[in-house]
């Protein structure tokens, strides 16, 4: 597409900051990184942030998971001091159902309502 006679194209005003570093100033007023570079920083570490927090996330609750399965002696001997099993009187069938089942009832039904909180609230 050829331009229109009498179109000159011009390019868009930008701030004097980044008018003087694409000058070469040496002036360390008017070199320094502007509002954009400062933003641009920020908006890149935001990411990483985010996974950090989710792998920490993630982490715990892989910990939570395997921590009962420490806490357990099926056999003779243990006190309630040792062993929740021994406090709380669970045989090896209602141990077993705790940690999967309901386990995994609580994780669905905490699911279901992080989403719905996600799908009804802003990320801002």
């Amino acid at each position: 597409v050829v331009p229109a006679r009498g179109y000159v194209a011009r390019r868009p005003a930008l701030p004097a900051w980044q008018l003087q570093r694409r000058r070469g100033s040496s002036s360390p007023l008017l070199c320094a990184a502007g509002p954009a570079a400062q933003s641009k920083t920020s908006a890149a570490r935001r990411p990483r942030l985010l996974l950090g927090a989710l792998v920490l996330i993630y982490v715990s609750n892989q910990w939570c998971r395997a921590l009962p399965a420490s806490l357990v002696r099926f056999g003779s001997g243990g006190s309630a001091h040792e062993f929740m099993n021994v406090a709380l009187e669970l045989d090896e069938v209602q141990y077993g159902l705790l940690s999967s089942y309901a386990f995994t009832a609580l994780y669905s039904v905490a699911s279901l309502a992080a989403g719905a909180a996600c799908d009804i609230f802003a990320r801002a």
